[in-house]
C-alpha cells in the first residue's frame, strides 16, 4: 500500500504551526502540512516516527499519532504524525512556520484539524480533560527518565533511547533496550489508569502467564515490562488458539473466590447483577438509540426481556466470579518458550469469566474449531457445573458477553477526547449487533475481524 505521512510540526512559544509553503501556493488558499510517502503494509509507530525524522533531517518523539487505510478501495492509507519544533532547523526546503490559528481552518489533509485545534485548546488552558498524558509538553521525556532509572534499579541500564513502537488512545508504548534485552513501558490514560497495579497482582498469583513486571508507577498510569518477545497467537494458525482460551480458563479459574483482590489492584467490580440492572437502560445511553439501526430500536421492547432473562439463566448456572479480561483474544497473547503470556489487561475486572467469551471466538469463522474452542476453555472449569450446563453457559455468554462490551464501550466512548473517540465510534453499535446475533444463534453467530 502507498501511504501519505503529514508530519504535524508545532511550536508552543511562538503557537505556529510548520507548513509546505510552495506547496500551498499551488493549491490556492490551502494550508499543506509537509508530506511524505512510504510504502508499507501496516506501518507502526517506529516506522511512522523514522519517516517523519527523515522529512525533517532529525530525530523526533511523536506525541500523538494515528495512521489508517483509506475507506475505499485505492490501496492507499494516511498517517499523521505530531512532533514538537525545532524552530531553529525546520523551517528549511520551502517550509515555514505560520501562525496556527490562521491556517487551522485550511490545513491539508483535513483529518490534521482536529489533533491541531486540540493542541491549540491546551495552549489557552482549555484542554479537554481527557485528553492523554502523552499529550502534555514534556511527557516523554520524563517518562524517559523514570524507564531509565527502573531499569538501571533492576540491573537493566538502557544502552539507547526509548522509542515509541504504539499509540492509540487507549495506550502508548516505548521500546528501551539494555544490551541484548529490551523492556516495554506501557502509559494507560485515567480511564485505565490501573492496568500496572492489576498487571501486578495478577502476576503474584499466576506468575509466568502474564507479563513480567519490572515497576509500576500507578499515579501516571504507567508499567514497565520485561519483554516477552513479538510471537503473537493471533498470528498462529488458528488451531493453535486452543492453547490460548485454555490458559484463560485455566487464569481466570485461579482468580475464583479472590474477587477482593483484585478490586483491591484497581480492577473494576462489574457482577453479573450490575449488567442485568443495566439491560433495560442501554439505549439510553450515549444516544445509542440513534446509532443502531431504526430496525433494531423497533425490536428492542421485544429483546429486552429475553436479554435480561439470559442474565438470570447465566447467574443461576452458579459459576462463581472470577476473573475478567474485557478484551480477550488471540492477539492479546504471546506464545514463549516458557508457555503462553496474557496480557493488555487495561480493562480487567472481577465478575463472572465467560463474558469473556464472545470476544475470543467470534475471531474465528470456524464453527467446528469454535466448539474445539469451546471445549478446551470448559476442561479448564470441570467440576465447576455439569457439563451440560456449562456448555449452556457458554450459549447464554455469546449474548451477555456481547452486551458486556456495549457497556464497556458505553463508558469508555465517554472517556476519550473527540480526536480519540472517533476511532472506536462504532464499538458500542457494533456488540450491540453482535448481542441480538449471539442471543439468537448463540455459538453459530457471525465472526468478527481480527
Amino acid at each position: 500500500m502507498t501511504w501519505r505521512i503529514a508530519a504535524i510540526v508545532v511550536a508552543d512559544a511562538s503557537r505556529s504551526l510548520l507548513i509546505d509553503a510552495a506547496a500551498s501556493g499551488k493549491r490556492g488558499g490551502v494550508a499543506q502540512l509537509p508530506l511524505v510517502d512510504l510504502a508499507a503494509t501496516d506501518p507502526g509507530a517506529e516506522q511512522l516516527s523514522d519517516v517523519v525524522a527523515g522529512l525533517l533531517g532529525r530525530p523526533v518523539a511523536p506525541i500523538w499519532l494515528r495512521s489508517r487505510e483509506s475507506d475505499d478501495a485505492s490501496e492507499s492509507g494516511e498517517g499523521l504524525v505530531l512532533v514538537a519544533a525545532d524552530p531553529d532547523h525546520d523551517a528549511e526546503d520551502g517550509r515555514r512556520f505560520v501562525p496556527a490559528d490562521d491556517v487551522v481552518d485550511r490545513l491539508e489533509p483535513e483529518a490534521a484539524r482536529v489533533p491541531v485545534r486540540a493542541w491549540l485548546d491546551r495552549l489557552d488552558g482549555r484542554a479537554d480533560p481527557r485528553t492523554p498524558p502523552w499529550m502534555a509538553p514534556g511527557w516523554f521525556d520524563r517518562v524517559s527518565a523514570w524507564i531509565a532509572e527502573q531499569m538501571s534499579a533492576a540491573g537493566l541500564p538502557p544502552s539507547a533511547p526509548s522509542r515509541m513502537t504504539y499509540q492509540s488512545p487507549l495506550g502508548t508504548v516505548l521500546r528501551t533496550v539494555s544490551g541484548d534485552r529490551a523492556t516495554y513501558l506501557k502509559a494507560s490514560p485515567a480511564h485505565f489508569r490501573a492496568e500496572g497495579s492489576i498487571t501486578r497482582a495478577l502476576g503474584g498469583r499466576t506468575p509466568g502467564w502474564i507479563p513480567e513486571v519490572i515497576a509500576v508507577e500507578a499515579a501516571e498510569g504507567w508499567l514497565l515490562m520485561a519483554d516477552f518477545g513479538d510471537r503473537i497467537l493471533g498470528r498462529e494458525p488458528e488451531v493453535a488458539w486452543v492453547d490460548g482460551i485454555r490458559r484463560l480458563g485455566e487464569l481466570q479459574r485461579a482468580w475464583a473466590g479472590h474477587s477482593e483482590e483484585l478490586v483491591a489492584a484497581g480492577a473494576q467490580d462489574r457482577p453479573l447483577a450490575r449488567l442485568t440492572e443495566a439491560v433495560p437502560f442501554l439505549l439510553d445511553i450515549d444516544g445509542l438509540s440513534d446509532r443502531v439501526a431504526p430496525a433494531l430500536v423497533d425490536r428492542w421492547p421485544d429483546l429486552r426481556p429475553r436479554f435480561v432473562d439470559a442474565c438470570h439463566e447465566l447467574e443461576d448456572i452458579g459459576l462463581p466470579d472470577a476473573l475478567i479480561h474485557g478484551d480477550s483474544h488471540p492477539w492479546n497473547m504471546a506464545v514463549t518458550d516458557a508457555g503462553l503470556v496474557v496480557f493488555d489487561w487495561s480493562d480487567g475486572a472481577a465478575g463472572p469469566s465467560f463474558v469473556d467469551l464472545p470476544v475470543f471466538l467470534r475471531r474465528t469463522k470456524d464453527l467446528a474449531l469454535r466448539r474445539r474452542l469451546r471445549d478446551a476453555y470448559l476442561d479448564a472449569w470441570s467440576g465447576e457445573a455439569s457439563r451440560p450446563r456449562l456448555e449452556r453457559a457458554v450459549e447464554l455468554a455469546m449474548a451477555v458477553g456481547a452486551l458486556y462490551q456495549v457497556v464497556t464501550y458505553q463508558a469508555l466512548l465517554s472517556a476519550l477526547p473527540p480526536e480519540d473517540r472517533i476511532v472506536y465510534g462504532s464499538s458500542d453499535t457494533g456488540w450491540f449487533r453482535a448481542s441480538i446475533d449471539g442471543l439468537e444463534r448463540g455459538l453459530d453467530g457471525v465472526g468478527l475481524e481480527a
